[in-house]
């Protein structure tokens, strides 16, 4: 069993591979489960939300013409929720 915690992420599975080169986390095995809970001092403004699937693929990407990019994938089975406190504070969407 792996359980990831971080500043604004939690996230558990059988198994974990993580690839710091391309910045990528492979969570796979036992059904995992990433909670995102962002603060509101962050660039994400306090929305929440949660992901169960089959396999989770979390990345993370910038380039100096594009500003940091954060993204989540789940395939297979995919149960989950996000909640925004208020349209003010919903992050914009490419």
């Amino acid at each position: 069993n792996v359980r990831v915690r971080g500043e604004r992420l939690q996230a558990w599975a059988d198994r974990a591979d993580f690839d710091r080169p391309a910045k990528t986390l492979r969570l796979s095995g036992g059904r995992p489960v990433v909670r995102v809970e962002s603060s509101e001092s962050s660039a994400d403004k306090g929305w929440l939300g949660a992901v169960k699937a089959d396999r989770i693929l979390a990345t993370e990407s910038s380039s100096p013409e594009r500003a940091k990019s954060r993204r989540l994938e789940a395939d297979g089975k995919v149960e989950g929720w996000l909640y925004f406190p208020s349209k003010d504070k919903a992050p914009s969407l490419p």
